[in-house]
């Protein structure tokens, strides 16, 4: 009788291409292996608190489908549910579910409630060896407010300056202490990066004390403390050693493999291959052998790469207003993790060709749409 109500269901819904979205009967159960796919009608799904499993492929090929809401009562999800559905789908569900770990298994974006908070830190002001920085305090009051109007994605920013290796530590665990494992976490860090022959201590963070550094194993194991999702944008030289790259384009070693060498080496993670189940994307502004630039632009100093990066996310700094996102390249009002690489990638480099300089935006993963940075 099941199948039966979901072929006509399907029939009705589905062949006819009547409904943009819909809901499923109170009373269903279990959706069966496939029955849903090739839907094209189905943009937007909500699946009734009685379901409690789902089959194989139930919704492969729906093509239109960008949100599903999944709830805690379904305990059972099959293989390939979403299978040839491109679009960048969210799946609103409770956390804790088994939706929401399927998500993570599958690299797919989800909301559980999910709270979102960022930790910016500028460092301009250093007591020696370093010379003073214009950009970082600006950077940060720039990108708080880029990030506080990102929709869903909306993050509470936390903004601190000039702090020493130990402080920035310190401050990663105090400002993330309440994150759960449905939560998104963003440190952002501005400032001096430190240059080395030594891979392990190339790129490092520099505390504003001039003498301390975060390394990319400090950094990991302070991450690796808070749950769920993590987001790392560093805006310093050399910063693309954090993930083991000196130039994306000539990393020969799988960029796996590379990661784990270095930002995930930190917490004894060498062995472990599914990167998905640790939940980190990093973008840096320069590979491992290159500097990052800042410049004082209609009367405001700012880093290049973060410049490039409010505005791919949507706001022009230098006009002080939110724009149409320019790293939205399918117009979709999504910026994922990809668009927004490509985006300051380009832009950054070609800005910095017109003064004769070379800086080569860096990304891990690669082509990453399991999560985006910005949604309405």
């Amino acid at each position: 009788m099941k199948k039966l109500i979901l072929f006509l269901m399907f029939i009705v819904i589905c062949g006819q291409g009547i409904a943009e979205g819909f809901t499923l009967p109170e009373n269903l159960q279990i959706i069966e292996d496939s029955a849903f796919e090739g839907c094209e009608a189905a943009d937007e799904v909500i699946l009734n608190d009685a379901l409690t499993d789902i089959g194989d492929s139930a919704f492969a090929s729906c093509t239109s489908l960008y949100d599903i809401t999944v709830p805690q009562s379904v305990t059972a999800i099959g293989d390939d549910l979403f299978s040839d559905v491109d679009n960048p789908l969210l799946i609103t569900t409770t956390s804790g579910s088994a939706a929401m770990s399927y998500a993570l298994a599958n690299q797919l974006d989800f909301d559980a409630g999910t709270t979102c908070k960022a930790l910016l830190i500028g460092n301009y002001s250093y007591s020696t060896g370093y010379g003073t920085l214009y950009g970082p305090p600006y950077d940060i009051q720039a990108i708080a407010t880029t990030l506080s109007e990102s929709g869903l994605r909306s993050f509470s920013s936390t903004n601190m300056t000039n702090l020493t290796a130990d402080e920035i530590l310190s401050a990663v665990s105090s400002t993330f202490s309440s994150a759960t494992s449905a939560d998104i976490s963003l440190f952002y860090y501005a400032g001096h990066g430190y240059s080395s022959s030594d891979s392990e201590k190339n790129g490092a963070l520099v505390g504003a004390d001039g003498t301390s550094y975060v390394y990319a194993t400090d950094l990991r194991t302070a991450l690796d403390a808070v749950p769920g999702r993590k987001i790392v944008i560093i805006d310093a030289c050399y910063s693309g050693a954090l993930i083991s790259r000196s130039l994306k384009s000539s990393v020969t070693q799988d960029p796996a493999v590379s990661f784990l060498n270095t930002f995930m080496q930190g917490s004894g993670l060498l062995r472990r291959s599914n990167l998905a189940a640790d939940q980190y994307f990093v973008m840096t502004a320069s590979a491992g052998s290159q500097e990052s630039y800042e410049i004082k632009k209609s009367g405001q100093s700012m880093g290049i790469f973060s410049k490039f990066f409010s505005l791919g996310m949507g706001y022009d700094r230098e006009e002080g207003s939110f724009v149409s996102p320019a790293a939205d390249d399918n117009g979709d009002s999504i910026v994922t993790f990809a668009e927004l690489y490509d985006y300051v990638s380009d832009s950054v480099s070609s800005f910095v060709e017109t003064y004769s300089k070379t800086q080569s935006v860096q990304v891990y993963p690669d082509d990453c749409n399991w999560f985006g940075i910005k949604r309405p």
